[in-house]
């Protein structure tokens, strides 16, 4: 089978640095192929991976969501087309936003325009959530439940931490929708909450039907 054009490029830039498995990458891809190549897709974090999605949705737009300035300002050093934007300040924190979801708290922070914007896949991989302090994926995970787009991909890294497996069940487990739950390295864990596209893809491990 000929391999995309738009996956052969991407692989030229591949940094194997990215912290993503191969597999999880795989299912992403897998998506984004379905789409053609052309998908409105929102990354929260910026990393060794970027240039990799950007190169792959080669037809779509790729919007990157980065919390860190300094981490911001090396990407776009490295690859000045990237479209980078920054968070508006985030008032949570790991610590506050366990072990239960307010929702109400959440949704009395302002939703930026990009959020409430129609994605066909959203891949939440920041901002930082492996300290008490670190502001974590609560808002992210909250605004992408709440995305225009009704048959959006949600894919959520670090699903093995408290906070990402509590608002992932929460708030993204909550129709009959199905989900996986995709291995990574040493334990880690990817949560997928399937959209249209994505429910047709291949036999997964793990949980689905959800």
């Amino acid at each position: 089978m000929a391999i995309a054009p738009e996956i052969e490029r991407a692989v030229e830039v591949y940094d194997p640095r990215a912290q993503i498995s191969p597999f999880q990458i795989r299912m992403i891809v897998g998506v984004v192929a379905q789409h053609r190549f052309a998908a409105r897709f929102l990354i929260h974090g910026c990393g060794f991976d970027s240039r990799f999605w950007h190169t792959l949705n080669a037809h779509g737009r790729t919007l990157f969501v980065e919390y860190d300035e300094a981490w911001a300002s090396r990407v776009r050093d490295q690859a000045p087309n990237l479209e980078v934007t920054a968070y508006p300040a985030l008032p949570t924190s790991v610590e506050q936003s366990t072990p239960r979801v307010d929702s109400e708290a959440l949704d009395g922070v302002a939703m930026p325009d990009w959020a409430q914007e129609a994605w066909d896949i959203v891949l939440i991989d920041g901002p930082m959530g492996y300290q008490p302090q670190h502001p974590g994926r609560a808002l992210p995970i909250f605004w992408a439940s709440k995305t225009p787009q009704a048959k959006a991909d949600i894919f959520v890294d670090d699903y093995d931490r408290p906070l990402e497996r509590l608002y992932c069940d929460t708030l993204l487990s909550v129709d009959s929708r199905p989900s996986a739950i995709l291995p990574g390295h040493q334990g880690k864990q990817m949560y997928w909450r399937m959209g249209g596209l994505g429910a047709s893809t291949a036999i997964l491990p793990g949980r689905q039907g959800r």
